[in-house]
């Protein structure tokens, strides 16, 4: 997926971002809804990502609807700023624009079709759509970014079988509604675990306080 952000999908190919104003008739329905970004496809089936007025926090989102608060330059790498030691609260780092962008990037199709329909994949998966139709976890529970990390754990063990010519190994289910969160998530994850020497993957807290 990192690959082909960087890549425009393996084409090089840029998409506009617009910032959707109020007094704008592009005020559109899901900024109204309390959303912070969205993607959608012209007339053209050209995919633009809009950035409504609540992803600069004016007005604030609305609960549960997370923030674009902060900016990289918003805090020091030091234990007193981002660096701070375990354990982390998940909210201080996703807390960030670039976190909310790597989500909505992935639910443009020529990105998402780069990314999970390597020679290897069935055909059946070059359907980007699935990522907003199907659950990769059946339960209620959504919590990133333990699924992130079990999601790459189960396409480890399925590639694994697959290379020793085990080919009964049941297929995760690559798109899925909540890839779009994980691979934000498991970004951020990344980026800090680089910037910060006391920064602990495993040592994570939720929103309601329990390590994932």
């Amino acid at each position: 997926m990192y690959e082909s952000f960087l890549s425009g999908g393996g084409l090089r190919k840029k998409s506009s971002i617009t910032c959707v104003r109020t007094s704008s008739p592009e005020n559109h329905k899901f900024c109204l809804e309390g959303n912070l970004t969205f993607v959608e496809a012209d007339k053209n089936g050209e995919e633009k990502m809009f950035l409504c007025p609540q992803f600069f926090g004016k007005p604030a989102p609305p609960p549960g609807y997370g923030t674009t608060a902060l900016t990289l330059s918003s805090k020091k790498f030091t234990p007193q700023g981002w660096c701070t030691p375990p354990p982390h609260v998940l909210g201080h780092y996703t807390a960030l624009g670039g976190h909310t962008i790597l989500h909505e990037m992935t639910h443009m199709t020529f990105i998402s079709s780069h990314a999970l329909n390597p020679p290897r994949l069935p055909y059946v998966f070059m359907d980007s759509d699935w990522l907003l139709t199907l659950w990769d976890n059946p339960t209620s529970c959504i919590q990133s970014p333990t699924l992130a990390r079990d999601l790459k754990k189960r396409w480890e063990a399925y590639q694994a079988a697959q290379t020793s010519g085990n080919f009964n190994h049941k297929m995760p289910p690559v798109p899925t509604s909540r890839n779009a969160e994980n691979y934000a998530d498991a970004a951020v994850e990344y980026f800090f675990a680089k910037k910060c020497s006391n920064f602990k993957p495993g040592s994570i807290l939720g929103q309601t306080g329990l390590e994932l």
